[in-house]
């Protein structure tokens, strides 16, 4: 029972109760600074906020509010982000949708979720526009998106207790079944994340987790409250240990998660000698072997965290 006492009071800076409240604060602490990194592209704080707030505009008059679900297909891009955080500043909850997903698994995701609108791009539209149960929006090639308001939406009505995003199961063992975190869930796991491995403006984590996982939740708030950079990794670099190294030599990363299988293979790629910045990496949803740590700190002297937790936890319920 003690060693599960691990209720604590939020510091006043960490007023928000709602997900986006907690990178609204920051935008408003560090406006100026970089917020959001894809390739050459870059976002300062007060550029994420400007057009995460006129793509909530247009979903507010699409009818998005609280407990609104909305399809989010994707590739990495700084569209991802913005995106996420407008589903939010409208009042809705965000289902992620990895686009190369079997048709099939799309149409009954957004079916069973009941998306009101699906968010995507051009490029990965596809044949998306088939979808029955959405009004689909290509956030790269909406015409009315330039004309919304770039003032933070007020009066959504969203409460703790409302939805933030629902990730489906693998399914691997029967029907996908969509996990339902409202705020006061995914807040108060952001909060201790906060406290545990604060990510100030001198780090800088490289989001490159599917956002199909909930691993990717916390990659990308924790950086965004705490007013550190989001480094967005191109697409398919997951699977790609030389691009990684790239990434991280590149942008100075200091904060990487793996899963343990990839960190294998990343521990044994040449090019990590070049990756001075990196200071903390997190491994999860496999194993992890004593080994593989201590094969980890040879190669770079690092703080290896080893986090697990299912979905329905709220991302994580342990950690080492």
């Amino acid at each position: 029972a003690r060693w599960n006492e691990t209720a604590a009071a939020h510091a006043v800076h960490r007023t928000g109760t709602l997900l986006h409240e907690l990178v609204e604060q920051q935008v408003d602490r560090t406006p100026d600074a970089i917020a959001v990194v894809f390739e050459a592209e870059r976002l300062t704080y007060r550029e994420l906020d400007a057009l995460a707030n006129r793509l909530a505009n247009r979903l507010r008059a699409l009818g998005v509010g609280p407990d609104t679900r909305v399809g989010v297909a994707m590739d990495r891009s700084l569209d991802l982000p913005i995106a996420l955080l407008a589903v939010l500043k409208a009042g809705g909850a965000y289902v992620p949708i990895v686009p190369s997903y079997p048709r099939d698994r799309v149409d009954f995701m957004l079916a069973d979720a009941g998306a009101r609108v699906l968010l995507t791009q051009e490029r990965v539209r596809g044949d998306l526009d088939r979808v029955g149960t959405a009004h689909v929006v290509a956030v790269d090639a909406d015409p009315e998106l330039a004309a919304a308001s770039a003032e933070r939406p007020s009066g959504t009505g969203a409460t703790p207790e409302h939805l933030a995003y629902v990730i489906y199961t693998s399914g691997s063992t029967g029907q996908p079944k969509g996990v339902m975190i409202p705020h006061r869930a995914i807040v108060n796991h952001m909060r201790w994340m906060d406290r545990a491995f604060s990510l100030g403006p001198e780090r800088a984590i490289l989001h490159k987790t599917p956002i199909s996982f909930d691993a990717s939740v916390w990659e990308i708030w924790l950086p965004l409250m705490g007013g550190a950079r989001l480094v967005v990794a191109r697409p398919g670099a997951h699977r790609d240990a030389a691009a990684m190294v790239d990434a991280i030599a590149e942008h100075a990363i200091t904060d990487l998660q793996l899963v343990p299988s990839m960190l294998e293979v990343l521990v044994e790629e040449p090019g990590l000698d070049r990756c001075a910045s990196l200071a903390r990496v997190f491994a999860g949803g496999e194993a992890l072997s004593r080994s593989l740590v201590d094969r980890t700190k040879a190669r770079r002297d690092v703080e290896v965290v080893n986090l697990y937790g299912p979905t329905e936890c709220t991302v994580q319920a342990i950690t080492w």
